[in-house]
């Protein structure tokens, strides 16, 4: 009885919703991966992935975590229905992406060409990576449509917009490969796919508004709010919150393309192409666990915002326990199948590179399964500085450990680094026993100013 009312509930069929958006997602990126390895080949393709890693890198060191404060805080708004906190808070996430993909188009200009002609000798690929800082440009509508439905829990109409964003990136990047024969060609279909996914945003968020508009402000009239909103309210959140946030996309995304093109000798380029594939199949089954995240955010700060501290505990309980011994299971269940799919699919010499790194990945993402729920209970919480003094003394021993062990070991070492951060961020899981034992909910954090 209790598992129905359960899969009744409404985070449930949130998470659904999220879930099968999420897998459609993973299968694009999947897709366009199969379709770069035969248009491109081993080589062309690592140098794609290590511009789009230069980007990220470059991104996430600029990232203000302005999109999951603003989340957060339109949850709690929204339990409490009121509304001026809503539109005061996407107009201030507005605002603050917007002056941070300036920043980046144009710090990126000047830095990320010379430093790939510093380190890899081929400043082609920071010419590359800066188009890619045109990315967030584009994407500010979308982003601010996406955070206005998550946070008010209207996951349908954001698993629309991401899938209809991923589907054109796919199409598009695989066709500019075509096209240019070098990873160029990826890069305008990315940023292409980043605008058309912006304009497909701002329909849907229109039409769940039409059908209801409560806590869903008109976009002329955040607009309007832009410039009256200061943003020094809003960024000491939103820092803490990129922070966190930030060290898990570095370690697990950002880094190692780069450490293994610097370090991973005169394969390095092929070596990033295996990782990065073997990287994506193990993060399948991770897919599964988008859905529950993003609801348990918007859901751990309604619960937060209402003063419910039993409510919060158990959702994290069940979060934790359900999410992550189901998508442990899948990914021992993924491994298993995971040398037909690239046979398959893939060029013969992908075969062998693939699979090695994937066992060794198994076992990282199988720790990661539960992991799920961390940063929203963090974020919900306010309880960040734990979560960034964790990250960054795991991001330390992570750091040395890829640069010797794709040193000494090559093609296996940073799947080895992987394994090793995973481990790390188990110590989460002893502060957040600690904290239910002994701690109080968090006070609530005000809406910027007018």
């Amino acid at each position: 009885m209790k598992i129905l009312q359960l899969l009744k509930s409404r985070f449930a069929r949130d998470t659904a919703v999220l879930q099968v958006g999420g897998v459609l997602n993973a299968v694009g990126n999947l897709v366009s991966s199969v379709a770069l390895a035969h248009v491109l080949g081993a080589r062309e393709q690592g140098d794609f992935y290590t511009a789009q890693a230069l980007f990220a890198l470059f991104f996430f060191t600029l990232n203000l975590g302005v999109v999951q404060a603003t989340v957060s805080q339109i949850a709690a708004a929204s339990a409490r229905s009121l509304e001026e906190k809503v539109a005061s808070w996407l107009a201030f996430l507005a605002k603050a992406y917007l002056a941070a993909a300036l920043v980046l188009t144009g710090l990126g200009w000047l830095v990320l060409p010379w430093l790939a002609d510093w380190q890899y000798d081929a400043r082609s690929l920071g010419w590359w990576a800066w188009l890619l800082c045109l990315t967030p440009l584009l994407e500010m509508p979308k982003v601010v449509c996406g955070a206005a439905l998550q946070g008010t829990r209207r996951m349908l109409p954001l698993a629309q917009c991401e899938n209809a964003m991923e589907a054109c990136r796919v199409v598009l990047v695989v066709a500019g490969a075509a096209i240019t024969g070098n990873p160029l060609g990826p890069v305008i279909g990315t940023l292409t796919a980043s605008l058309v996914g912006s304009v497909v945003a701002v329909d849907i968020y229109r039409r769940a508004r039409a059908e209801n508009a409560t806590c869903l402000p008109g976009l002329r009239y955040i607009a309007g709010r832009i410039r009256s909103i200061p943003l020094r309210e809003g960024l000491p959140l939103g820092l803490r919150i990129g922070l966190m946030r930030n060290i898990d996309a570095l370690v697990i995304d950002a880094l190692p393309p780069l450490i293994i093109r610097r370090f991973g000798g005169p394969d390095g380029q092929a070596i990033v192409t295996y990782f990065r594939i073997a990287q994506r199949f193990m993060k399948l089954p991770m897919m599964l666990l988008q859905g529950v995240t993003r609801t348990a955010l918007p859901a751990m700060s309604e619960y937060v915002g209402r003063g419910d501290w039993k409510g919060l505990r158990k959702i994290w309980l069940r979060t934790t326990l359900l999410a992550g011994g189901a998508t442990c299971l899948l990914v021992g269940l993924f491994t298993l199948c995971l040398p037909w799919i690239v046979e398959s699919f893939y060029p013969r010499d992908y075969l062998a590179p693939i699979q090695s790194l994937s066992l060794i990945l198994a076992g990282a993402y199988g720790l990661m399964s539960f992991h799920v729920g961390y940063d929203a209970f963090y974020i919900a919480t306010s309880r960040l500085k734990i979560a960034i003094v964790i990250g960054v003394s795991g991001m330390c021993v992570y750091l040395l450990a890829m640069i010797w062990l794709v040193s000494t070991l090559g093609l296996t070492g940073p799947a080895w680094a992987i394994l090793i951060a995973s481990a790390w961020g188990s110590w989460n899981a002893v502060y957040l026993w600690h904290f239910f034992r002994t701690a109080t909910v968090p006070g609530r954090t005000p809406a910027p100013r007018t």
